[in-house]
């Protein structure tokens, strides 16, 4: 069965039985339904604001939706900060069970929150809450790559070195034309062309871009991770990489990677009794918590 790494680790056995979740919301919290779950990590992480020493995703893409219900429900979440009672809209007894056990009347902070969140701007709102934003490192779920040896340095700034134990990394040099990578097609193994190109890791030069390949310990060969990286210097004699996109990805509302193959096949499905599309465009509906795509045809 294959599924995200962040799924396996919330639905294991171990995380479900551990009594020291490293946070600041309880299992419940995390383990209920979306609303729920967002809720009522985002109203423990601001009770206990000032124990926070990062904030952090597995996927950055997520910190959007969950600034944007922020946006949307700050006002409701000083109120149950003041008061120290849980929204009616949180009906799990076990969510409000746990969440209870944190939340205590602190008008004082209900009251800095919302002098926060009032503000016309909003640039800068999570470290005006909490701690830095911290970008720490950069994996995916075949293998960890590397470590931000400069966490606290702006999101723009940040220089990920590469750990060589980690697996075998290989590169595949990137060539664009006109700011589009001249490559669309989807990663698949690698032709003898391509295998020619291949650079080690003492060998990438300082402004080029490649793709990231990995031969991991648990069997994979070779595998193309579909990142585009950008060689931005050197730690010692350890190459640092900035992360410049994916490779032939055109869509992405969360953690998804939608190529132009992909979409493609979706507009297929649009072509019912013999139908011809002519032209056919998507549209993320990102309304919701759990962001969907949605694809339209004519």
């Amino acid at each position: 069965m294959a599924r995200p790494t962040s799924t396996s680790i919330y639905k294991s056995h171990h995380f479900r039985s551990c009594n020291n979740i490293v946070g600041t919301s309880p299992a419940e919290a995390i383990l209920c339904l979306a609303y729920q779950s967002m809720y009522s990590q985002m109203l423990c992480g601001l009770c206990r604001n000032r124990e926070v020493i990062r904030v952090g995703t597995v996927f950055a893409s997520t910190l959007i939706p969950a600034m944007r219900f922020l946006e949307d429900h700050w006002s409701l979440i000083c109120n149950d900060i003041r008061t120290g009672t849980i929204n009616n809209k949180i009906t799990d007894p076990s969510v409000r069970e746990a969440v209870m056990k944190i939340l205590k009347p602190n008008s004082e902070l209900a009251d800095f929150i919302e002098a926060e969140c009032s503000k016309d701007s909003w640039q800068g709102i999570i470290t005006r809450l909490c701690l830095p934003l911290v970008s720490a490192l950069y994996a995916s779920s075949e293998c960890f790559f590397v470590i931000n040896l400069k966490p606290f340095c702006k999101p723009s700034e940040v220089a990920y070195t590469l750990i060589p134990t980690m697996c075998y990394f290989e590169f595949l040099p990137i060539h664009r034309s006109n700011e589009v990578i001249s490559s669309i097609s989807t990663p698949t193994q690698l032709n003898e062309k391509e295998e020619q190109q291949l650079v080690d890791l003492v060998d990438v030069k300082i402004g080029q871009e490649y793709e990231l390949l990995v031969t991991t310990y648990s069997g994979l060969y070779r595998y193309r991770e579909g990142d585009v990286l950008r060689v931005a210097g050197y730690k010692n004699n350890v190459p640092q990489f900035n992360f410049s996109c994916w490779e032939n990805v055109i869509l992405s509302i969360d953690s998804d990677k939608t190529d132009e193959f992909e979409l493609q096949n979706a507009a297929n499905n649009l072509m019912p009794f013999d139908a011809r599309v002519t032209e056919y465009t998507s549209y993320a509906d990102i309304a919701t918590i759990q962001a969907i795509m949605s694809c339209f045809g004519s």
